[in-house]
């Protein structure tokens, strides 16, 4: 009986860990083109970078609107889940006109925001397409170039970024990670490198297999008590009986004197 618990608790912890790991990537490291996966195809090498070079990098969990932040610069790369649609991407053109800057990459070329601004002219820088709208910025280019293998091959992609990025001096740069299924708000937990959380999700399901296998109660067991229902007669019947059974005692009591 022991050894089949075990088993169940085994199963359970490394069902979590499969799933927390197909939701965070298939490689174990976070989403394609993620600020924080490390694999070949992750950007965390240009997230990195750009960090420890002092600039204010940070990941985002709300999308971009044009309700957002002007005083910020985004990075949208490779976006899938969800999609950029050309009704999200007005929203946004709308708010570069704000004062917004926005780097868009994607390996669709032309890009959404390309097709949408066919009419608006542009500058190359490199192989990206910048364009001065209202009083904000987009670049727009292709995303294979920033991934980690790409980069560790020719670093002049990000070297040309880097440039604009500088020239921008934004007061944050913003990573959406939000347009990688990563949703939920910032909290210290989600914060926390990938392999700790998966640690710390495991030991909670271990301890609360443990505690069900064991039977582990929290605390004394409290009683239960089952209140008995009366009738709504029943005082009535009470008193017939101690009246009937009073009348009875007094005709015995006169029996005897007689």
């Amino acid at each position: 009986m022991a050894k089949r618990g075990k088993t169940i608790i085994l199963v359970i912890i490394v069902t979590a860990a499969a799933i927390f790991a197909f939701v965070e990537g298939d490689d174990g490291s976070g989403p394609a083109y993620a600020p924080y996966n490390t694999g070949e195809i992750g950007t965390s090498l240009f997230y990195d970078t750009l960090r420890r070079m002092g600039y204010p990098v940070g990941v985002g969990y709300a999308p971009l609107t044009r309700e957002s932040d002007t005083r910020y610069a985004y990075i949208l790369i490779q976006p899938y889940n969800p999609y950029i649609t050309a009704e999200m991407a007005e929203d946004m053109i709308d708010w570069v006109k704000g004062g917004g800057r926005l780097v868009f990459m994607h390996n669709t070329d032309p890009t959404v925001f390309d097709r949408l601004l066919v009419e608006t002219p542009c500058r190359y820088v490199g192989e990206y397409r910048y364009y001065d709208i209202g009083t904000g910025s987009i670049v727009t280019g292709r995303s294979q170039p920033l991934t980690n293998r790409s980069l560790l091959a020719d670093p002049t992609n990000a070297e040309r970024l880097h440039g604009i990025l500088t020239l921008w001096q934004a007061e944050r740069i913003v990573f959406p990670v939000y347009y990688h299924g990563v949703h939920p708000p910032e909290t210290m937990f989600s914060n926390l490198p990938l392999i700790i959380r998966l640690v710390i999700i495991q030991l909670g399901i271990a301890t609360l297999a443990l505690l069900w296998h064991s039977g582990i109660r929290f605390g004394k067991p409290v009683p239960a008590y089952e209140e008995t229902e009366r009738e709504e007669n029943e005082h009535i019947r009470a008193l017939a009986r101690l009246y009937t059974k009073t009348e009875r005692n007094n005709r015995n009591d006169k029996n005897i004197d007689r």
